[in-house]
């Protein structure tokens, strides 16, 4: 009984001080020594565009001119996204629901593309019976309204309201219930 206590002991014990030992340079390597931890625990900051007028001029991938600055009075849903993603490939009929939920009430949906090959993501859109305007630059990750809005990522939604205003970059959580909200304004 005594030598099965003792390999028990041993064997966990082992266990206890591995784990110590492994939780020391996982501590190092994601920031906790220097205060990373308790960084994480913040509330994160919030976007520098909420709150501040949204202006976007261009010729949409089916040649149609969009103004957003005309466009005061329509909720705008401003989806970044990448054609060739996975998870935007999934998303897209989600997408389609909200603009097909929305398109009869004071609203507009515009696309926002960080492909680099035309031909391609017109493909993607024909393909997907996509309907709404496409913003396309051609500058991939150097695309012009990711760099003059701070968007990092894309699969964004943000959420324009009827005055012009950006008032939600994580849109796609709850946006239902968001849509209805500014819609009802």
């Amino acid at each position: 009984m005594n030598k099965k206590f003792g390999f028990a002991f041993l064997i966990i014990s082992s266990l206890g001080l591995y784990s110590c030992i492994s939780w020391v340079p996982n501590a190092y390597y994601y920031g906790i020594k220097e205060g990373g931890f308790a960084k994480s625990l913040k509330k994160k900051s919030k976007h520098p565009k909420l709150g501040k007028p949204f202006e976007l001029i261009f010729t949409s991938l089916d040649g149609k001119k969009i103004d957003t600055t005309q466009m005061k009075g329509k909720v705008i849903l401003l989806d970044f996204y990448a054609s060739w993603l996975p998870p935007y490939i999934r998303n897209i009929e989600r997408m389609k629901k909200i603009y097909h939920s929305y398109q009869s009430e004071n609203f507009q949906l515009i696309g926002i593309s960080i492909d680099t090959n035309r031909t391609k993501l017109k493909e993607f859109v024909s393909n997907h019976e996509i309907k709404w305007p496409q913003y396309f630059d051609g500058r991939g990750w150097e695309n012009q309204v990711l760099k003059d809005n701070n968007v990092t990522k894309v699969q964004s939604v943000w959420i324009i309201n009827k005055e012009g205003l950006v008032v939600d970059t994580n849109a796609l959580s709850g946006i239902d219930e968001k849509m209805n909200k500014y819609l009802s304004k």
